[in-house]
């Protein structure tokens, strides 16, 4: 698909007919909740307690959470008791809220489980576009104005896309931010994407190294091509585990990974942190602690050899990040693996914050998570004549 067939599919729609297809979502979104009977939250964690602090804020009061997890079935959250997700028909009309949104579990399979029980289901993402409170953007989503008054950005951003099925991969998650169907998403790919098949003793740099649970396993699947891999984390919890689970490793991995109890940054010193919220742990001004921060081109100062794999995973601090790496992209290209779905204009900005720190880069997109989570930018030195990275040529 060449992108300017992404635009035409894009532009087949006026621009009008978006912003009164999104009016008409939100009344019969806003009408369901109205009419439900007995409203619950389905899933009680963090962000189905956000909903519950939502709904009340608008007037609807829920009845109670639903939830798979046994430690938290017959206890009260946020005031409102735990039960189990029921295996037969409700005796009352029920209408649940999915507050789930995990790359790991998709809204489909919910939505087709509550809805064999007859509950009707509302989305998180159909929640958010519907309320007036000030709440999104949430990640990538926002209303659908913000993603249409740049679409010249996105055209820009399809114009460098290496491979068709990234076309489609851009495709399917624009119209997801339109419509929010979530049937458009393609199936999210599982593979690990190692680097420049060619190359040995690269040092990869992954920025959010949460517990380890992403760097070890690349670390073992690419041992051969790897000279050291550097794993920084600065939620001290999470880099507590990190060690513990480095001292666990195998002897042959351990020795080849180092980690940093630090926060990337587009320079070295001193930040507020929000910690202690596992993955979701970020630089955040009102956060409720201070980090150390670090550039990757202040990490990578002494290093001479020139072949890095940067992944950059820091929670909405991408494009600070890819800024504290501006000589090293500059002068040496690294193969870059970059976040794109903790903000909604990151789609198109950090390609192009890359590309003006470095025209010789193009780019791949892969989604490794459902509904949109873990959208992932590869970006390469456009002179590798084929020589593509491991996990983005053919299947």
């Amino acid at each position: 698909m060449h992108n300017s067939e992404i635009m035409f599919h894009l532009r087949q729609v006026p621009l009008q007919a978006h912003y009164a297809a999104f009016e008409r979502r939100q009344a019969s979104i806003e009408a369901i909740l109205a009419k439900a009977k007995r409203l619950v939250i389905f899933g009680a964690g963090q962000n189905g307690q956000m909903v519950a602090s939502l709904l009340r804020c608008n007037g609807l009061e829920p009845a109670a959470f639903m939830d798979d997890t046994p430690a938290k079935l017959n206890t009260v959250i946020c005031g409102l008791p735990v039960e189990q997700v029921p295996s037969t028909h409700p005796d009352v009309k029920t209408t649940a809220v999915c507050s789930v949104f995990s790359a790991r579990y998709g809204f489909l399979p919910i939505q087709r489980r509550l809805h064999a029980l007859s509950i009707e289901v509302v989305s998180l993402f159909e929640l958010l576009w519907c309320l007036e409170e000030n709440c999104l953007p949430f990640y990538f989503l926002d209303r659908p104005n913000i993603l249409m008054d740049n679409f010249y950005q996105v055209e820009w951003f399809a114009s460098r896309l290496a491979d068709e099925r990234s076309q489609r991969e851009l495709l399917s998650h624009v119209n997801f931010r339109l419509a929010l169907d979530y049937e458009e998403l393609a199936k999210p790919e599982a593979r690990l994407v190692g680097p420049i098949r060619t190359w040995d003793n690269a040092i990869y740099v992954e920025g959010g190294a949460f517990d380890g649970d992403t760097l070890l396993p690349f670390v073992d699947r690419f041992y051969e091509q790897l000279s050291h891999a550097i794993g920084i984390e600065p939620d001290d919890a999470n880099y507590r585990h990190l060690e513990n689970r480095l001292e666990g490793a195998p002897g042959r991995i351990k020795k080849k990974i180092s980690a940093v109890n630090a926060a990337l940054d587009a320079g070295t010193g001193v930040k507020r942190f929000a910690g202690g919220r596992l993955q979701e742990s970020a630089l955040c001004d009102s956060g409720n602690i201070t980090v150390r921060t670090i550039s990757v081109d202040d990490l990578l100062r002494d290093r001479i050899d020139p072949r890095v794999y940067l992944k950059l995973d820091v929670e909405g601090a991408e494009r600070d990040a890819i800024m504290g790496a501006h000589s090293l992209i500059e002068s040496s290209a690294p193969f870059l693996s970059i976040s794109l779905y903790h903000k909604p204009m990151d789609l198109w900005e950090l390609p192009k914050l890359i590309y003006s720190l470095n025209s010789s880069y193009r780019f791949f997109l892969r989604s490794h998570g459902e509904d949109g989570a873990d959208l992932t930018l590869y970006a390469y030195h456009e002179d590798l004549d084929g020589d593509l990275p491991v996990g983005l040529g053919p299947r």
